[in-house]
């Protein structure tokens, strides 16, 4: 994955890494003052990763339980 970073004393530095559980595998150091850029680095792979899915689940069209599920035996007949 190629990250770029924009260093604060104005330098733009870029690199392709792989990242390891979301995160950088080693720090990253700005090559003109060096400065830590690692945590940089890790917001940018942090702001690509996928996303998890949320799935909400509707009760709606289920059957019916309790009283409205009670049947009669066969040939028991109306119930009063």
């Amino acid at each position: 994955m190629d990250i770029k970073i924009d260093c604060p004393c104005g330098t733009r530095y870029g690199f392709d890494v792989e990242p390891e559980n979301g995160r950088m595998p080693t720090t990253v150091a700005c090559p003109t003052c060096g400065a830590d850029g690692t945590d940089a680095a890790n917001a940018i792979l942090q702001s690509r990763a996928p996303r998890p899915i949320r799935v909400s689940l509707s009760t709606h069209g289920t059957p019916a339980t309790g009283a409205a599920m009670r049947t009669s035996p066969p040939g028991a007949g109306p119930t009063q």
